[in-house]
């Protein structure tokens, strides 16, 4: 059984911002999201390396992070 599907069979804790709910109702993502939260506990992660080359700055600058945000 997937850690998603144990957790829902059980319901969305009322403390989960709107802007997340979405994760928990999508089993698929909520597992890989738990599965690598999980791998990083027990820091089976590998560095890949720095990748800040290939950043965009231009896009980064102009991004509207309030978008992005449950408290926006």
């Amino acid at each position: 059984m997937t850690i998603a599907k144990d957790l829902k069979e059980k319901s969305i804790p009322d403390n989960i911002p709107e802007c997340e709910k979405w994760l928990w109702e999508n089993p698929e993502a909520l597992n890989l999201v738990l599965t690598g939260l999980k791998e990083a506990k027990q820091e089976k992660g590998e560095y890949l390396g720095d990748f800040s080359q290939y950043a965009e700055i231009e896009i980064l600058e102009t991004i509207n992070y309030k978008k992005y945000s449950c408290s926006a």
